[in-house]
């Protein structure tokens, strides 16, 4: 029999689950407490016994997203049966997996917390660094990241994504960022990822 706290736990987890599915399908301001607590089969008054406001679960969210995305990532880098190869192209279809599921509204909300949230860039920049070291190693051990490319270079690299993911130099064109980031999410995963490369296969090895 579930303890009161693994009951409590369960619950939460069933209150995120329907609210990331809600903002991935209508976006942060779409959905209302209301809406998060009809599709979790519960009451507001239920819903505000685990979570302040919608603030507190969509930083959960976000949160989730962030360290269970490493977590996952992790364990692909980490398994040294998957090529360096096989291990780019999974990541690529997992971020374009879950980036063609999202609504503008919802990536808008990441990009903002991102941006603005303290506890959400730290959780960012905790795990940032070991990930993506772990990363360039299995790069530079299978010889498919440019030696001419230091790794400071590629972290620069990694950051500039990043900040202008977040910070459009155009800002009278913010609105739209967010809608035109997302459109090409594909085609910026694919440039991402072979650009951190810095040359091909042939010419690592000379």
């Amino acid at each position: 029999m579930a303890t009161q706290q693994e009951r409590k736990k369960q619950r939460r987890n069933q209150i995120k689950a329907a609210a990331q599915k809600l903002l991935f399908e209508k976006g942060y301001q779409a959905t209302s407490i209301a809406d998060i607590a009809k599709v979790a089969e519960i009451s507001p008054v239920t819903l505000y016994k685990y979570f302040e406001s919608k603030d507190q679960i969509g930083e959960e969210i976000v949160l989730s997203l962030i360290n269970d995305g490493y977590a996952d990532y992790q364990k692909m880098i980490d398994n040294e049966k998957i090529s360096f190869e096989d291990l780019i192209k999974m990541m690529m279809r997992g971020g374009v997996g879950m980036t063609s599921n999202m609504s503008v509204g919802f990536y808008k909300f990441i990009v903002k917390e991102l941006r603005e949230n303290e506890t959400v860039k730290a959780a960012y920049n905790d795990r940032k660094g070991y990930f993506w070291n772990s990363l360039i190693k299995r790069g530079r051990d299978a010889g498919l990241i440019s030696p001419t490319i230091s790794n400071a270079a590629l972290m620069v690299y990694l950051d500039m994504y990043i900040q202008y993911a977040q910070n459009p130099i155009n800002k009278d064109q913010y609105e739209a960022h967010s809608e035109v980031m997302l459109s090409m999410s594909e085609e910026l995963n694919y440039l991402f990822f072979y650009g951190f490369m810095g040359v091909p296969k042939e010419e690592n090895k000379e």
